[in-house]
């Protein structure tokens, strides 16, 4: 059985910088309908915990397919497609996105044309959403942990919040109750000069955090700098940093202690897990790390809060680190309608480009190998057809 991540669908024409995320309808579309056509079958989690304890045998016609995140495509497009052909999916939610509305909003199921702009698709489930897809036979809801935040876990300062798309996440940590609405509303410019630390995925450190003065003094030097902050010179930046340095001996802030890790990771996962149960009247069990981020203590915990599998991150976090059996580990690949170019994301035009990785990366190695050469090619040349199909 082999396990298949996705995040977002059909916002690959968006603004949103991370649409790299997505992928298109079409290309979405298309992989289902040829997994229903090649009589595939999907599962959710509970089949696969099952699965895995009676065979070590990975059947390339046995998938699961998972969407991180609970972006609201997930029930516009990606509930209808799956019902459609009769599949099942997971979605893994963080309840510090899920939208605040009460009313379940209108779905592809809905409108004959699926490009009606009238449809609301970018954003987050709401609970309403959440609720109406688990009680179904296709979506089963999970944890992504709480908060899905990026943190400071050193006191070397990196960079200057400017709006860079990289540090989309610092308006979260900043303003939380706003962090549902940051892909229509990006950047924070009230937030423009701050300080960005060493950072990492909050489940895998030990928090540093800053000085609140220092934060106000670093923004108040560049709003009275009247700075145009979009056209920010590498040289000016290298100044200001230095100088950012000098001044951040003076407002010193602190890491947590060993007890405030600890009590936070329980915040993320044992309090996830019980917020999503209360929810939908379920028991909570398996768990996504966003970004792959965990480290032994935070593994340990999720164990400890009654999850029996979780996700496995990318290498090295990738090993696994439990020896309990009964705690299994989730190995899962990524699919995208983009691929990578230098520091660009080029959206694959041909139709088929999601069926193929699958069964490149689910047992048909001369197409896996025949794929990583061209991918080498088109890094290499940057030959690659940008236009869309769609």
């Amino acid at each position: 059985m082999f396990v298949i991540m996705f995040h977002s669908v059909g916002l690959e024409k968006s603004n949103w910088p991370w649409r790299w995320l997505s992928v298109s309808r079409t290309h979405f579309e298309n992989i289902c309908r040829y997994i229903a056509e090649n009589r595939y079958t999907t599962y959710h989690l509970d089949e696969w915990y099952t699965y895995t304890g009676s065979t070590s045998k990975k059947d390339p016609k046995k998938l699961v397919l998972t969407f991180d995140d609970g972006y609201l495509d997930n029930w516009i497009y990606v509930y209808p497609i799956l019902k459609k052909y009769g599949l099942k999916g997971t979605v893994f939610i963080n309840p510090d996105f899920v939208d605040p509305g009460v009313d379940i909003r209108p779905n592809m199921d809905e409108f004959c044309d699926q490009n009606n702009s009238t449809i609301q698709v970018t954003g987050f489930l709401n609970w309403a959403e959440i609720k109406k897809m688990d009680q179904s036979d296709h979506m089963d809801i999970q944890s992504h942990s709480m908060t899905h935040d990026f943190l400071f876990f050193s006191d070397k300062i990196k960079d200057i919040y400017s709006g860079q798309d990289e540090y989309l996440w610092l308006p979260w940590i900043y303003n939380r109750p706003n962090k549902y609405n940051y892909m229509s509303n990006s950047h924070d410019k009230a937030l423009f000069g701050s300080p960005v630390f060493e950072y990492d995925r909050a489940l895998r450190v030990r928090k540093y955090i800053p000085d609140p003065r220092f934060i106000e003094k670093s923004q108040s030097y560049f709003s009275e700098q009247k700075r145009d902050f979009m056209k920010y010179g590498d040289s000016e930046k290298s100044y200001d940093i230095k100088m950012l340095k000098s001044l951040h001996y003076k407002y010193s802030g602190h890491f947590e202690s060993e007890v405030e890790t600890r009590k936070r990771y329980i915040m993320e996962l044992a309090g996830s897990k019980k917020l999503i149960e209360e929810k939908l009247k379920k028991s909570i069990k398996y768990l996504c790390w966003p970004g792959g981020g965990y480290n032994e203590l935070s593994l340990k915990i999720s164990e400890e809060c009654g999850y029996i599998a979780s996700t496995l991150g990318s290498s090295p976090a990738k090993q696994n680190v439990t020896k309990n059996r009964d705690y299994k580990r989730i190995d899962r690949f990524g699919l995208s309608s983009f691929q990578k170019v230098g520091n660009e994301w080029i959206y694959m035009n041909q139709p088929d480009y999601l069926i193929s990785n699958m069964k490149a990366r689910t047992g048909n190695y001369p197409l896996r190998v025949k794929m990583k050469m061209i991918k080498e090619w088109n890094k290499r040349f940057s030959r690659i057809n940008t236009k869309y199909s769609d």
